[in-house]
Order: C-alpha cells, then structure tokens, then sequence
C-alpha cells in the first residue's frame, strides 16, 4: 500500500489495539509508551480517545485490554458473509 496518504495516528491506534489483543489488561501508558516508541502525551490523547470510543477498556490497575465495541464490529464484520455458503 502506498504511505503517502497514510494516518499516523491511525498507525499508531493500530499498533496500540494489536498489542493489547495479544496481552489484555498487562499494559499500562508508560509501558506502551517505551514498548512502541510513542511520546506519553500523545500516547494519553489517544488513549483516553479510544477509551472515550469504548475501542479499549481500563482498569482500575490502569492498565489497558480491548473494549466492547471490538466485540461488536467482529460481529459486524461476520455478519457480511454467509458461512454456510462458504
């Protein structure tokens, strides 16, 4: 695909909600922060945004897992297919 209209911040949300669907609830700002080289204020910005979008819960540890509406566009996404057919 071409980089040339591509969306940092949609890179980085990317690589955030990878993460955390590999290992919910282990990470917090600071670690993802170092872990995918993301300055804290703007790591916190999108955090908090996706939060906001329910895209990713937090606890009360801090730490963050993904949310309830990624439960919801998988189900979105499998509803567009027959699977019996296929």
């Amino acid at each position: 695909m071409n980089q040339k209209y591509a969306v940092p911040a949609l890179d980085r949300a990317h690589a955030v909600m990878a993460l955390l669907a590999e290992e919910p609830y282990v990470w917090k700002l600071s670690d993802l922060s170092r872990r995918l080289e993301i300055s804290k204020s703007t790591l916190f910005s999108l955090l908090s945004t996706l939060e906001r979008l329910r895209w990713i819960d937090r606890d009360r540890n801090e730490t963050y897992a993904l949310g309830s509406v990624m439960g919801d566009f998988g189900g979105a996404y499998f509803r567009q297919y027959d699977l019996i057919d296929q």
